[in-house]
């Protein structure tokens, strides 16, 4: 429940109007908030929670680097498209 809620207030962070004239796309949002988490909240985290927070962290790493790799692969497209557009 803890992980859905996070990623739920992540999203909504990532829609504010600040946040969305960076650029800065709910991914990058995600993974900036959740490394501040993992640095500086964690000990913070009641003891009950561990267990399914540890789970949620083990299943995703797998989902979470592929998410990375699209989202670089995205970049390079972009990039790619913008360079074949100038020339």
């Amino acid at each position: 429940m803890f992980v859905a809620l996070f990623a739920a207030a992540v999203t909504q962070l990532a829609a504010l109007p600040f946040i969305a004239n960076l650029g800065l796309s709910p991914l990058i949002v995600g993974i900036v908030a959740g490394a501040i988490y993992g640095n500086a909240l964690r000990d913070s985290m009641p003891e009950s929670w561990a267990s399914g927070v540890n789970f949620s962290a083990q299943a995703a790493a797998y989902r979470r680097r592929i998410a990375v790799g699209f989202f670089g692969l995205r970049v390079s497209l972009q990039e790619i498209a913008q360079a074949s557009c100038r020339g």
